[in-house]
C-alpha cells in the first residue's frame, strides 16, 4: 500500500492506488472461493469431465474421468486424439463444432478397464468454441439390461415348456378316461405336477419383482438335495413331451 499522506495530486494518487490494489485482493480472493468451489464440486462428481479448448487441447479434466480411463497425470495441455484413443470421439468433436445443440455418443471402451461410456458432448461458443464433454459410465446399467433380457428368454422358455405339457395330457386325458383309466391317472398326474411347476416359477417372478423393490426376506427352508438331484437328472433324460407322438411321464 501507498504511504503518501499529504493531501496534494500525489496523496490522491496514493489513496487510489489503496483503493484499487484493495479492489484487486478481493477479486483475487473472490476467484480463489470460486475455483475451490469448482474443483470440490467436480472432485465429488461421479461422472467424467472434460474441457477441450478451441485447438482440441485439454484444458481441464476430473479425477472421475481419470479413474474411469485410467489416464495419467500430465494430460493437461495435450492434444485430444493423444488422450483419448478411440475413433469416435475424434467424430464426436467434428459433430459437436457443427450441431447447435448437444451431441450424446455411446462407447464401448476396451482394455484393462472395459467400459459402456455415454458421452455427452456442447459447445461452448461464449468461450472460444470449446467443448465440454460430460462421460457417464453405463456398464452396470447396460450389464443388468442384459441380465434381464437373458432371464426374460429362459423365463419364457422355461413356462413353455410345462405349458406345453399341460396342453398334451389334457388332449390325451380326454380319450384314455374310458379306455385306459391307469393312462389316465398318468395324465392326471402331470397336469398336476406341471400346474405345481408354473405356480413355481410365476412365485419366482413375483419374488424377483420383490427383489428389486427391496421388500424381499429370505427364510432359509431345508431342501432334500439328493431329491432335487435326481429330479433334474431324470428330467435330462427324459423331458416331458418328447418324441414323436409319446408322452413321457418324468
Amino acid at each position: 500500500r501507498a504511504n503518501a499522506r499529504s493531501e496534494d495530486e500525489v496523496g490522491e494518487l496514493a489513496v487510489a492506488l489503496n483503493r484499487l490494489a484493495q479492489g484487486l485482493s478481493t477479486s483475487m480472493v473472490d476467484l480463489t472461493a470460486e475455483r475451490d468451489v469448482l474443483a470440490t464440486i467436480l472432485g465429488g462428481m461421479q461422472e467424467g469431465v472434460v474441457l477441450l479448448d478451441p485447438q482440441r487441447r485439454v484444458e481441464m479434466l476430473n479425477p472421475a474421468i481419470r479413474d474411469m480411463l485410467l489416464l495419467p497425470a500430465d494430460v493437461v495441455g495435450k492434444p485430444a486424439h493423444t488422450v483419448f484413443h478411440h475413433p469416435s470421439l475424434a467424430q464426436l468433436w467434428d459433430r459437436v463444432n457443427q450441431s447447435n445443440a448437444p451431441v450424446t455418443l455411446e462407447l464401448n471402451l476396451e482394455g484393462l478397464k472395459p467400459r459402456v461410456m455415454l458421452v455427452r458432448a456442447s459447445a461452448l461458443h461464449s468461450h472460444g468454441d470449446s467443448i465440454l464433454a460430460v462421460f457417464f459410465d453405463v456398464t452396470d446399467l447396460r450389464r443388468l439390461e442384459s441380465v434381464r433380457r437373458d432371464f426374460v428368454a429362459n423365463a419364457s422358455h422355461e413356462l413353455r415348456t410345462p405349458v406345453a405339457s399341460i396342453r398334451a395330457a389334457a388332449e390325451m386325458l380326454g380319450g384314455a378316461m374310458e379306455k385306459d383309466p391307469v393312462a389316465a391317472a398318468r395324465f392326471v398326474a402331470m397336469i398336476e405336477r406341471n400346474s405345481q411347476r408354473l405356480q413355481a416359477l410365476v412365485q419366482d417372478l413375483l419374488d424377483l419383482s420383490r427383489l428389486e423393490a427391496r421388500q424381499f426376506a429370505l427364510k432359509p427352508e431345508p431342501t432334500d438335495v439328493a431329491a432335487q438331484a435326481t429330479q433334474v437328472g431324470d428330467r435330462e433324460v427324459h423331458p416331458e413331451g418328447e418324441g414323436p407322438g409319446v408322452l413321457v411321464d418324468a
